[in-house]
């Protein structure tokens, strides 16, 4: 006699995860979706429910004109080059 297992369950790539919200945003039960993609209830809900885009890195603190006033300062002359970081502050302020 065989012992019981557990089905494993693939992960839902990126386009079945989209043709999931797409199908929930028409109006369709979880339970029909996951029949129409042949995926489990759970997946449908969770690719559902959970952000589809992730935030990567951190966004720049400085737009790029204020990076190029900083760059054209400290490159006019050889003292604004070695001007410690606080200097830099209160002389572009």
């Amino acid at each position: 006699m065989e012992a019981p297992h557990t089905p494993i369950h693939r992960q839902l790539s990126r386009d079945q995860s989209l043709q999931a919200r797409t199908l929930h945003s028409v109006g369709l039960q979880y339970a029909k979706i996951a029949t129409q993609l042949d995926i489990t209830q759970c997946q449908a809900q969770y690719a559902c429910l959970t952000p589809q885009f992730h935030q990567r890195g951190t966004f720049p603190i400085i737009n790029e004109s204020a990076t190029q006033v900083l760059y054209d300062f400290v490159c006019a002359s050889r003292r604004n080059r070695r001007i410690s970081i606080a200097d830099l502050a209160t002389a572009l302020h």
